[in-house]
């Protein structure tokens, strides 16, 4: 999964694990509307991918954009409100803290 994302990826990202199966994705100087459709890019790619036979992978995505004299952690904390509204809503969607991407 991380190599996917990261054939995707501009070198100037960065990706992390975060923990078990969660991921940070900092990306720079784009607008919330592209992270969004970055994301949504992603989220495509890891769904056509063939793992193995009768497995379909999926991945939900919470997107956050930084806003001024937002701490590190309030910033983290968005993106995490926005994944966990796209795992109660289903899975393998694009979710900010307030704004439903795509499905």
């Amino acid at each position: 999964m991380a190599s996917k994302i990261a054939q995707r990826i501009r070198a100037t990202d960065q990706l992390f694990r975060y923990g078990g199966d969660e991921f940070v994705l900092f990306v720079t100087d784009v607008s919330l509307e592209q992270s969004l459709s970055l994301a949504e890019d992603l989220r495509g790619r890891v769904e056509a991918t063939e793992a193995m036979e009768g497995t379909d992978l999926s991945i939900s995505l919470g997107v956050s954009s930084y806003k001024e004299g937002q701490t590190g952690a309030d910033w983290l904390r968005s993106a995490d409100v926005g994944l966990l509204k796209a795992k109660q809503a289903g899975r393998n969607q694009v979710i900010t803290d307030s704004v439903v991407a795509t499905k």
